[in-house]
């Protein structure tokens, strides 16, 4: 698993290349907490490059998407694969979890926020 990171005006956007598993999910939490700790409160997790996910990653997603809207931010994930939404649905946190189908779709998604 790669991780990469880019900035758009005020979101930030995680690209994830590879499975997050369990063994890689500590790196994983690292830097999305990183993220936090610089003051990145809206996130947007591209998952395009991932395949499959663990339990222990939904964990670090939902752990990280609460910090963040205690701090008036939010974590959403675009291009999710057909496998991940699934695990999304089974667990019933699509509805917690803000998916979009493309990243320009998540990014703007924080604007409409801010504006309404």
């Amino acid at each position: 698993m790669k991780i990469r990171v880019e900035s758009v005006g005020d979101v930030t956007i995680v690209f994830i290349d590879g499975n997050v598993l369990q063994e890689n999910v500590p790196i994983f939490r690292v830097k999305l907490l990183e993220l936090v700790e610089e003051g990145k409160v809206n996130i947007v997790l591209d998952m395009v490059a991932s395949n499959y996910i663990s339990s222990m990653c939904l964990a670090t997603i939902v752990d990280v998407k609460k910090k963040l809207n205690e701090l008036s931010g939010d974590l959403k994930l675009a291009r999710v694969n057909k496998l991940v939404r699934n695990l999304l649905e089974t667990t019933s946190l699509i509805k917690k979890v803000a998916t979009f189908d493309d990243v320009d779709a998540a990014v703007k998604s924080f604007s409409k926020k801010d504006s309404a």
